[in-house]
C-alpha cells in the first residue's frame, strides 16, 4: 500500500508523520464536500478489502465533479503532501491545491498511469496492483493560515484545470485512502476515521554482539532504497554503541552514497553520486588496514589503500541509525550481510 511494488518482504522504516484528513476512506462523510458527484460504498481498494468508494458523475450540465476536504492550517515555508489511491473507471483526476496555496494542480492519467498537466514540479503517479494508482502532489504555502487545498476533482481531459462539462452518470474514478501530511514525500498510508492519527518514527537498533564481527576485516552488504533524495541523512551503521567507533554507510545530506570508517578520525571515505539512487541498489563496503573498497550494484566504484581498522571487541551492534542514537534511516532494507572477512572483489562483483 505504500506505492513500492516488490517481490519479496522487505524492512520499511518511516519518519514520524500525521495523517491530518480526519475521515481518511468515508468519503461519503459529511467530511467531505461533494459537487456534481455520487458514491457507491463497499469496493475493492489496494488494502484488500472492501473500504473504497466509487465516485461518479451525475448528469447534470456544466458540472465540476469535485470532492473536497475542509480547511486545515498550515505554515509558512514547510512542505506539505497530498495522496489519494486511484482507479480509473472512465475519467482522469486531478489533486488541486486552491488558490491560497498557488493554485498548483496535477492531473493524473489514470488509464494509462502517466501524469497529464501539472503546475508543480513535486507530483507522482505510482503503480500498485489491480489497477490502482497511488496520485501524489507535493507543494509550500506561501503564508501560514487556514487553506482549503486538497480538492480531487474529476476531468474529462488530463490538460489544464477541470473545466464543468455533462456528466453521464456511470463514468467516474474508484477512490481510497486520503493522506495530507507535513512532508516533502508521502509517506505510506495511515488509515483515520474520525480524528488525525500519527504515526511514530519507526526505528530498527540493537542487533549483533562483539562474537558477531571481526574488527580487523570484514564486509558489510546493504540492498537498500532510501525513502526519498530529500538532503536528508540516512545512516546505517556497525559501532560500539559510541560516536568514537563506526562503519557508516547510507545515504548522505546531499544525496550521495556514504561508506566511513571512523575510530575519532576518518580512516577511509568513500562513496559519490550513482546512477539510480533512488532506486533498490546493491552496496558493499570491505574493510581491512590499507585496504578499503566501495561496490555499487557489483562494481567497485571507489577505494583507499591507507587507514587503520579497529582493536579487537570493538565493534559490537548494528543499528539503521548513526550509531549514536540519530540520523535514522528511513527507506526499505531488503538484504543486510555481514562477512567476516575481506572478499575478493569477484567475490563482491557476485
Amino acid at each position: 500500500v505504500n506505492g513500492i511494488v516488490q517481490d519479496n518482504p522487505s524492512l520499511l522504516l518511516e519518519p514520524a508523520r500525521t495523517n491530518s484528513i480526519t475521515y481518511s476512506e468515508d468519503f461519503s462523510n459529511v467530511y467531505w464536500t461533494k459537487s456534481g458527484t455520487s458514491f457507491t460504498a463497499n469496493q475493492l481498494s489496494p488494502s484488500g478489502n472492501t473500504n473504497a468508494f466509487k465516485l461518479v458523475e451525475t448528469t447534470g450540465s456544466s458540472i465540476k465533479n469535485r470532492l473536497a476536504s475542509p480547511v486545515f492550517s498550515v505554515s509558512s515555508g514547510l512542505v506539505y503532501s497530498i495522496s489519494v489511491f486511484a482507479k480509473y473507471n472512465g475519467r482522469p483526476l486531478q489533486i488541486f491545491t486552491g488558490a491560497a496555496a498557488g493554485n498548483l494542480l496535477a492531473n493524473f492519467d489514470l488509464q494509462n498511469g502517466a501524469l497529464g498537466t501539472k503546475t508543480t514540479t513535486t507530483s507522482n503517479i505510482t503503480p500498485l496492483s489491480n489497477g490502482w494508482f497511488r496520485c501524489s502532489i507535493s507543494f509550500t504555502p506561501t503564508s501560514t493560515g487556514n487553506m482549503d487545498f486538497s480538492t480531487i476533482t474529476v476531468l474529462t481531459t488530463t490538460s489544464g484545470y477541470a473545466a464543468g462539462y455533462t456528466g453521464n452518470g456511470t463514468d467516474g474514478v474508484y477512490m481510497y485512502g486520503a493522506q495530507l501530511e507535513a512532508g516533502s514525500y508521502p509517506t505510506s498510508y495511515i488509515p483515520t476515521s474520525g480524528s488525525a492519527v500519527i504515526r511514530a518514527a519507526e526505528t530498527a537498533t540493537g542487533a549483533g554482539t562483539s562474537a558477531d564481527f571481526n574488527d580487523s576485516e570484514g564486509v558489510l552488504y546493504l540492498n537498500i532504497k532510501p525513502i526519498a533524495l530529500d538532503g536528508i541523512h540516512k545512516r546505517i551503521t556497525l559501532s560500539d554503541g559510541t560516536p568514537t567507533n563506526r562503519i557508516i554507510m547510507g545515504i548522505s545530506n546531499n544525496n550521495q552514497v556514504l561508506a566511513t570508517v571512523y575510530d575519532g578520525s576518518n580512516q577511509a571515505v568513500l562513496g559519490g553520486s550513482y546512477s539510480n539512487m533512488d532506486e533498490l541498489q546493491k552496496v558493499a563496503l570491505k574493510y581491512k588496514t590499507n585496504d578499503f573498497s566501495l561496490h555499487y550494484n557489483g562494481f567497485k566504484v571507489a577505494s583507499s589503500t591507507s587507514g587503520n581498522t579497529f582493536p579487537e571487541g570493538t565493534l559490537n551492534q548494528f543499528k539503521f541509525e548513526d550509531g549514536n542514537g540519530g540520523l535514522d534511516f528511513y527507506g526499505i532494507a531488503k538484504e543486510v550481510a555481514y562477512f567476516k572477512e575481506a572478499l575478493t572483489d569477484t567475490e563482491l562483483e557476485s
